[in-house]
């Protein structure tokens, strides 16, 4: 009635379920396949520690449709993303019709660095939705040698059921700690 407290019922769903960590040691890519990437979840959740390379080069994203036997390409990604230095350098970028995302720009592949990610991914199983990114991230830059925080989003830009997702760099081999989450339903 008039003057009473609103109540709430507790929120259900929205908790993180591990799937599946791969620690690549020199590997020239991570995938996450249908093996974990199943209709159970409508979103999902990457976090990536300790990540470096063996080569300065960007960070990316693709997609399968087909568990892995091939990645999408041509004109199929859209992403943006807002990077900024430890001295203010800003950096904005912005490409539609892409073969890929790139999720961070040129990482420097001094062994000692330490990068870092978290993304969320929503529409990977779905054949009416479009699968998109969203990251946080945290890397030394190769060009400059400075440290980075930066954040962005991307989109696969065809509707239909992505059940493998591919994180490599545009040159050489990768390591770190890759974990995939579903994130419980309702």
């Amino acid at each position: 009635g008039a003057g009473a407290a609103p109540t709430f019922q507790a929120a259900g769903g929205g908790g993180l379920v591990h799937l599946d960590t791969q620690t690549p040691s020199g590997g020239a890519s991570v995938a996450f396949t249908s093996t974990h990437i199943t209709a159970t979840y409508d979103h999902y959740v990457v976090k990536i520690s300790n990540m470096n390379h063996q080569s300065d080069s960007d960070f990316r994203i693709l997609v399968s449709n087909d568990n892995g036997s091939s990645y999408e390409g041509g004109t199929n990604y859209n992403y943006r993303s807002y990077e900024e230095s430890e001295t203010g350098a800003v950096y904005n970028r912005t490409a539609a019709g892409q073969g890929k995302i790139v999720v961070g720009g040129s990482h420097d592949g001094e062994p000692s660095n330490s990068h870092t990610y978290n993304i969320e991914i929503s529409g990977l199983m779905s054949a009416a939705k479009k699968t998109t990114f969203r990251w946080s991230a945290g890397y030394r830059q190769s060009a400059s040698s400075e440290w980075f925080t930066g954040s962005g989003g991307g989109e696969y830009l065809v509707a239909e059921a992505v059940n493998n997702i591919q994180f490599i760099m545009a040159s050489g081999t990768i390591t770190g700690t890759f974990s995939l989450f579903g994130v419980a339903k309702s």
